[in-house]
């Protein structure tokens, strides 16, 4: 989980913080299950609570970058975020 890094500039208020933070841990855990290379990854979680959450995946192998963003973006269809 080393290679993992979040960096987290999703502005929220009070009323919605734990809801966001709980989707904020499940992309975390996403990421880390799902990046089976163990690649260095920077995921960016963009947004606010009126427009939703966004996210932007940084990874240098161009497959394990597309198999993330996919897997993220199903995720905040499933949940509707």
């Amino acid at each position: 989980m080393e290679n993992i890094a979040v960096i987290n500039s999703f502005k929220r208020t009070n009323k919605h913080r734990n809801d966001s933070a709980t989707h904020f841990d499940r992309m975390q855990d996403l990421v880390f299950a799902y990046n089976f290379d163990d690649c260095p990854i920077k995921l960016h979680i963009l947004g606010d609570d009126r427009s939703g959450i966004r996210f932007r995946v940084e990874c240098a192998d161009h497959a394990t970058r597309g198999r993330l963003e996919n897997v993220l973006r199903q995720y905040l269809i499933e949940k509707n975020v």
